[in-house]
C-alpha cells in the first residue's frame, strides 16, 4: 500500500485560495481528462498558478487526488449519517428501505465522473479509505436490520448488510458511470427497493 503523503495546511486567507484552485482545478481535470490528463502542469495551469506554487502545498498529484478523496469522503460521511439517521428512525422497515435507497442514489449521483476517477486512484494507490466508508454504511445497516429483526426473514444482521450494501452500491455505481440521470428517477429507485424487499 502506497503511504499517505502529508499536504502542507494553508493558515493565510490567500494560501487557503490557492489550495482551492488547485483542487477546484484537478476536479475539472480529472473529468475532462482522467487521471491520465491531470498531470502537475495541467493543474497549475488551469488553476493559474505556478507548478512551484502547486508543490509547495502539494508534493505531486497523487497528493493531490488524496485530499480530494479526504473531501469527497468527508462530505458524503457528513452527508450519510445527516440523512440516514434521520430517515432510519422510522418504525416501518418499508420508509427505511426507501430512506437508505435515497440516500445511496443521491450519494453516487453527485459528480459521478469525478468520483470515478478518485476511486481508480484510489485502488491503484492501495489506501482503504473508501473501505472504511463502506464499513460505515455497513454499520448503520445493520443496526437498523437489528432493529426491524421482527420485520424480516432470520437474518445475520453484519452479513445482510454487507450484501445489501455491495448490491445497491454496485448498482449506482454502475448507473453513475454509464447514465447518471437513472439515479434521479423515482422508478429506477422503486425497482431498487423491491429488491431489497425480496432480499429480506
Amino acid at each position: 500500500m502506497t503511504p499517505k503523503i502529508k499536504v502542507r495546511q494553508p493558515s493565510q486567507a490567500r494560501s487557503k485560495e490557492t489550495v482551492e484552485a488547485i483542487l477546484e482545478a484537478a476536479s475539472q481535470i480529472l473529468r475532462r481528462d482522467g487521471l491520465e490528463g491531470a498531470g502537475t502542469a495541467a493543474i497549475a495551469k488551469r488553476a493559474g498558478v505556478s507548478v512551484g506554487t502547486l508543490y509547495q502545498y502539494f508534493p505531486n498529484k497523487e497528493a493531490v487526488f488524496d485530499e480530494l478523496i479526504d473531501r469527497v469522503l468527508d462530505q458524503r460521511a457528513a452527508d450519510r449519517s445527516q440523512i440516514l439517521q434521520g430517515a432510519l428512525a422510522s418504525d416501518e422497515l418499508g420508509p427505511a428501505i426507501v430512506a437508505l435507497i435515497d440516500a445511496l442514489m443521491a450519494l453516487h449521483a453527485a459528480d459521478p465522473s469525478l468520483h470515478h476517477q478518485l476511486l481508480r486512484h484510489e485502488a491503484a494507490s492501495g489506501q482503504n479509505r473508501l473501505q472504511r466508508y463502506e464499513e460505515g454504511m455497513r454499520a448503520l445497516v445493520a443496526s437498523r436490520l437489528l432493529a426491524h429483526a421482527d420485520k424480516t426473514r432470520p437474518l445475520d444482521a453484519p452479513l445482510a448488510a454487507r450484501v445489501l450494501v455491495h448490491a445497491v452500491m454496485g448498482v449506482a455505481e454502475r448507473m453513475a458511470r454509464e447514465d447518471p440521470a437513472l439515479l434521479g428517477r423515482a422508478e429506477v429507485r422503486r425497482e431498487i427497493a423491491i429488491l431489497v424487499a425480496g432480499y429480506l
